[in-house]
């Protein structure tokens, strides 16, 4: 109503305070009886359309277990039961996650992100043992890896048989503490039993399809790529000839030579080949032809060819990838380096018989591949028959 000068009332333009707000009020101040008094008196629980408060979520927030127990007698939908158990478990209150969970609360829809401020072991057990999927979204390797927290370890050695999808949660959360080099937690996972050999994907919040299995890795091949030898050893692995030659092929890109020796001495294959990337070899030129790049091993141009002298020597032979363009792209990516140590390497290719002559003709038949094997080893360049 407005006034004469036709200002509005303040007064009667706020909205009266309703049955429910009453209902908050009681709820908040954890008046168990009153409530309980108000409600038989046959006022109404329901919120009303667009109001704020949950009585239900106000009541776990500040911990009344008996006025929860209360307010569960009456309407309450998924949805506030499942708002109210994800409060709960972040409180770390069992009891009234349990009122909860008997009332219906949907446990399989609860985050792992409310389970990260208080960790109590009986808490996650029970929750478990009512339909909590610490799968869904990595969730017992987000734990793990932001936590570090001891009973998450005898939750996961607890119950790895009864949900043996959790053995790549492990294996995510190993990965992980190798690529921040948390020395401790590396060895209490491989202590707990974390597979080293399990290719998984990261940790982060790219949703990979099934399928993406190119995107996977394995403890072992973070540990290859960490630039610390302990970390390696810390593995315990002992690897079968196959994952040797697995794990050699893959971690090309940084290579050491005592772990190259190391996996060559456990039985790798130095003729491991893919037709998308070619075989061992021609990794390694392809390494060496590339080392600037930031992700390319921190080493010597000199390193690098004392590694492919070695890999040649123990029998290693040149395989491209079936794509034409892959003899064009390597020369093109050599003219980058040294003159002298790109000799030296056509020198060892040759010399060592790892391909076809023809082949490697073909790679230095260009203008400028062919002046510098001219100007640093004139005998090479006869035996190719320049």
């Amino acid at each position: 109503m407005a006034d004469k000068n036709g200002q509005q009332d303040d007064a009667k333009s706020v909205s009266p305070r309703s049955d429910y707000d009453h209902l908050v009020d009681l709820c908040e101040h954890g008046m168990l009886y009153e409530a309980d008094e108000w409600l038989r008196s046959g006022n109404s629980s329901t919120r009303p359309e667009g109001h704020r408060k949950c009585v239900l979520y106000c009541a776990t927030t500040r911990g009344f277990h008996s006025l929860v127990k209360l307010l569960l007698q009456y309407n309450c939908t998924k949805e506030q039961l499942l708002n109210s158990l994800e409060e709960a478990a972040e409180n770390g209150d069992l009891e009234i996650c349990k009122l909860l969970v008997e009332a219906g609360a949907p446990v399989a829809e609860l985050s792992h992100h409310y389970l990260y401020e208080v960790i109590r072991r009986p808490l996650i057990e029970y929750l478990l043992d009512h339909g909590l999927d610490l799968t869904r979204n990595n969730g017992l390797a987000y734990l793990l890896v932001h936590r570090r927290v001891k009973p998450l370890l005898g939750i996961f050695l607890q119950n790895r048989k009864r949900f043996p999808e959790w053995e790549e949660q492990a294996a995510i959360a190993l990965c992980e503490f190798i690529r921040s080099k948390d020395k401790k937690w590396i060895s209490l996972m491989i202590w707990a039993g974390a597979d080293p050999f399990l290719p998984v994907h990261d940790l982060s919040d790219i949703e990979y399809e099934p399928e993406d299995d190119e995107w996977k890795e394995t403890a072992v091949q973070c540990a290859a790529w960490a630039d610390d030898p302990e970390i390696l050893k810390m593995l315990k692995i002992n690897p079968t000839p196959e994952q040797a030659s697995e794990i050699l092929f893959a971690i090309w890109y940084r290579p050491t030579r005592s772990l190259v020796e190391d996996f060559i001495a456990a039985g790798a294959d130095v003729n491991t080949y893919t037709e998308e990337e070619g075989s061992l070899l021609h990794k390694a030129l392809h390494s060496f032809s590339v080392r600037d790049d930031y992700w390319k091993p921190r080493t010597t141009s000199e390193k690098e060819v004392e590694l492919i002298s070695m890999l040649i020597r123990k029998g290693a032979k040149w395989r491209l990838p079936d794509r034409q363009s892959e003899l064009n792209g390597l020369r093109r990516r050599m003219y980058a380096q040294e003159g002298a140590h790109v000799v030296e390497i056509i020198r060892l290719l040759y010399f060592g018989s790892c391909c076809d002559t023809a082949r490697l003709k073909e790679f230095v038949d260009k203008p400028k591949m062919r002046g510098w094997v001219r100007t640093f080893d004139p005998k090479l360049f006869g035996e190719l028959g320049f």
